[in-house]
């Protein structure tokens, strides 16, 4: 059984899709998780640099699914209110402290239960880039990040390949979204 004291703010509502994507409403973001995890919105930052490396972020021990992987700069869910790249840049200055022009690339569905909170993602992931300089200051929230580091995309499906367990289940499909909207440009 998960324990509501596990999420980090189990008021925060995601907003439900039907299979369309047209919105079907609101739900508490612990209630959309349980299983088997109800159609929501996310979103999923990348951030290349100019070697065409990609900033990643490993998730807090904290976290109430996923936790400890590695995963692209930044992911959350928008606030319906919220323009998305404006939300999406918020979340990125909270969790990293970088400020970056954010585009919108595409968006893709997946689903993934995480095998140790019993959690699942049920998303459309909306995918956004930016570009930032290589010796950016990153002033990560210890609430969500433990580490970053640069990486090169082909070097990072290698290691997905060798150890898809330590990524989020989610990076692949929007790494994909994101290269194949033709980012990293170099």
């Amino acid at each position: 059984m998960i324990h509501d004291s596990l999420f980090e703010n189990a008021s925060d509502i995601v907003e439900l899709l039907d299979g369309d994507g047209g919105s079907a409403g609101t739900a508490a973001k612990d209630i959309a998780h349980y299983p088997p995890g109800m159609l929501h919105r996310g979103f999923s930052v990348f951030l290349f640099d100019d070697l065409g490396r990609t900033l990643l972020q490993r998730r807090s021990p904290k976290k109430y699914h996923f936790a400890g992987r590695w995963s692209n700069a930044c992911c959350s869910h928008p606030i319906s209110s919220v323009d998305l790249v404006q939300g999406a840049s918020r979340r990125l200055t909270f969790e990293l402290g970088i400020d970056a022009a954010l585009s919108h690339v595409g968006t893709f569905r997946y689903v993934a239960a995480d095998p140790v909170s019993n959690l699942v993602e049920n998303e459309e992931d909306a995918v956004l880039v930016g570009y930032i300089r290589r010796d950016v200051a990153i002033a990560s929230s210890p609430d969500e990040v433990t580490a970053t580091r640069f990486v090169g995309v082909d070097a990072l499906l290698r290691e997905i390949e060798v150890s898809p367990a330590a990524f989020s289940p989610w990076l692949l499909g929007a790494l994909d979204c994101a290269t194949k909207a033709g980012h990293p440009r170099r």
